[in-house]
């Protein structure tokens, strides 16, 4: 009897819970690192090097970077925090 393990070769290139629907529901992890999950709570510190996030829609987005906060409003505009 083995111990179970399951090494990296064994994983093909992406696990998933057995409902996952890209975009839509359940939870993957790819191969690559990249991964989607649904109502994720976290509890002590993250960190990004840099990105996007959005809140209710794709151009509805706040992006942190070296030059500092921009906030996209949702009727145009944009609210800018940090060096211009």
């Amino acid at each position: 009897i083995g111990d179970g393990s399951i090494s990296n070769a064994k994983i093909g290139n992406i696990i998933s819970s057995n409902d996952y629907v890209a975009g839509s529901q359940g939870w993957a992890i790819l191969k690559s690192g990249a991964s989607e999950f649904n109502n994720t709570t976290v509890r002590g510190n993250l960190y990004a090097n840099n990105g996007n996030f959005a809140f209710n829609g794709t151009n509805n987005t706040v992006q942190i970077n070296n030059n500092g906060i921009t906030v996209n409003l949702p009727n145009g505009g944009r609210v800018v925090v940090g060096a211009w």
